[in-house]
């Protein structure tokens, strides 16, 4: 729960180890304002598809990494991998009382 209010504008990531069963997935990750209720309100959403993890690092930030699309790489199902996620950017003010969720539906296999 915030203890005062927080503005959040801009870029984001959002950073994900994880494994999966098959060759490839599609990770979709979504940041939520959960109001002292308990109900979440969409903030914003990315998405990526794991066999295009790889980014380059010379145009990359911590906040917005850039993922070049290229050469497409199948995962190792059951190994951990990192996934460095770029959520749309964001503007809102997490009120005092509120929390954060992030949440991912079910990923997908390969498409």
């Amino acid at each position: 729960m915030l203890l005062e209010d927080t503005e959040m504008i801009g870029p984001l990531s959002f950073h994900l180890h994880a494994s999966c069963s098959t060759d490839d997935t599609a990770w979709i990750m979504s940041l939520y304002d959960v109001f002292p209720d308990g109900i979440p309100y969409l903030v914003t959403r990315g998405w990526l598809k794991a066999s295009h993890r790889r980014i380059d690092p010379d145009r990359s930030t911590p906040w917005q990494p850039y993922h070049p699309h290229r050469d497409p790489a199948p995962i190792e199902p059951g190994e951990i991998d990192h996934y460095a996620i770029e959520m749309l950017p964001v503007a809102n003010v997490f009120r005092a009382g509120h929390r954060l969720a992030w949440r991912s539906p079910v990923t997908t296999g390969p498409s």
